[in-house]
C-alpha cells in the first residue's frame, strides 16, 4: 500500500507541442530525466542516503496517468511506502509532507539551472516549523548539493524536446498536494539548457572571501556564501589543489564552524570564474586558498 503525497503536472508548451504533437524519443528521455531526479531526491529525503541509480530508490513509487489534452501534459504522482507509510495523516500533515518533498526537488532543479533557492528559508525552515509533525531525517544543504552533482545529465535531458527536435519551447513543472499548489523557482527552456550545458572559464584570477556552507571531500566541490552578492556560489578545486591536504583542511574547518558551531568563519580564495554562455556566474574554480585567510 502506498501513500500519494505529491502530484506533478509536466507540461511541454510551444512549437509542435501546442498541437498535441511531440517527438517520442525526446519526450521519453525527458521523462526519464524527470523520473531519475525525483527518485534520487526522494530517496535522499527518506533515507538520508545518496544513490546514483533510480531503480535502487527504496520506499517510493512514481506513477503516471494518460496524457491530458491541451499542449502536452502528463500527471505523475509521488507515493511513499513501507515504514514511511504514515496512516491517519490529516489533510494538513499531507500538505506538509508534499511541501517538504517539493521544496527539496525545487532546490535540486532550480539550483542546477542557476536560480538561487535559499535553503534556510525553504526546506530548512520547514524542518524547524514541523519537527514535531513529520518524522523524517533532516536533510542538509550539502546533501542536496551532492544530489545536484549526480543529476546534471538527467536535468539536461529534461530539455531534450526543446533543444533537439524543437518540438517544444518550454517545460512547466507544477505540483499540488491537497488544495496547495507549488511552482518551481526556475524556468526550463532553451536558456536554462545553455546554462546547464555550457561552461566558459575566464582565465583571469581574482580573490573572493566568504563562508563555506557546504563541501564534499569526495568531489572537491562545495558552496561559499559571498556577502557582496548575498548568495552562495558553487566552487570546485582546480586539479592542482586536489592533492594539497592543507587547503582541504581549511575548507573543512570553515564548513565545520559554520554548520556545527553556527559561527561565521571566513575563508579567502583565489579563483577563476565559470560562467554560462550568456555570462551568468555559475561557479568558482579555486586556484589557491590563502594561508592566513581564516578569522579567529
Amino acid at each position: 500500500m502506498n501513500n500519494i503525497i505529491l502530484n506533478f503536472e509536466l507540461s511541454f508548451e510551444g512549437s509542435n507541442s501546442d498541437e498535441h504533437i511531440i517527438d517520442l524519443y525526446d519526450v521519453s528521455e525527458a521523462l526519464k530525466g524527470f523520473h531519475r531526479t525525483l527518485a534520487l531526491t526522494t530517496h535522499l529525503m527518506l533515507h538520508s542516503e545518496i544513490i546514483t541509480k533510480a531503480p535502487f530508490a527504496k520506499n517510493l513509487n512514481i506513477y503516471t496517468y494518460p496524457s491530458k489534452e491541451g499542449s502536452w501534459k502528463l500527471i505523475a504522482s509521488l507515493a511513499i511506502s513501507g515504514q514511511f507509510l504514515m496512516t491517519g495523516l490529516t489533510s494538513s500533515q499531507d500538505t506538509i509532507l508534499g511541501h517538504l518533498f517539493f521544496s527539496a526537488y525545487d532546490y535540486v532543479i532550480s539550483e542546477s539551472l542557476g536560480f538561487n533557492v535559499d535553503y534556510n528559508k525553504t526546506l530548512g525552515q520547514l524542518y524547524i516549523e514541523h519537527k514535531n509533525d513529520i518524522k523524517l531525517p533532516v536533510i542538509t544543504e550539502s546533501q542536496l548539493d551532492s544530489v545536484i552533482e549526480k543529476v546534471q545529465d538527467s536535468i539536461t535531458e529534461m530539455h531534450r524536446p526543446i533543444y533537439k527536435s524543437n518540438t517544444a519551447e518550454l517545460l512547466n513543472i507544477k505540483a499540488f498536494s491537497e488544495n496547495t499548489n507549488f511552482n518551481l523557482s526556475s524556468v526550463i527552456d532553451i536558456n536554462s539548457y545553455h546554462y546547464i550545458k555550457e561552461n566558459v572559464i575566464d582565465g583571469k584570477i581574482f580573490t573572493v572571501t566568504g563562508v563555506v556552507t557546504s563541501y564534499n571531500s569526495n568531489t572537491y566541490r562545495g558552496r561559499i556564501f559571498i556577502s557582496e552578492i548575498n548568495r552562495p556560489i558553487p566552487f570546485e578545486f582546480d586539479s592542482s589543489l586536489k592533492k594539497k591536504i592543507n587547503s582541504i583542511k581549511k575548507v573543512l574547518k570553515s564548513l565545520e564552524t559554520h554548520a556545527l558551531k553556527k559561527e561565521h568563519l571566513n575563508i579567502t580564495m583565489d579563483v577563476k570564474t565559470i560562467k554560462s554562455r550568456n555570462g551568468k556566474l555559475k561557479a568558482y574554480l579555486v586556484q589557491k586558498i590563502w594561508k592566513e585567510s581564516l578569522d579567529n
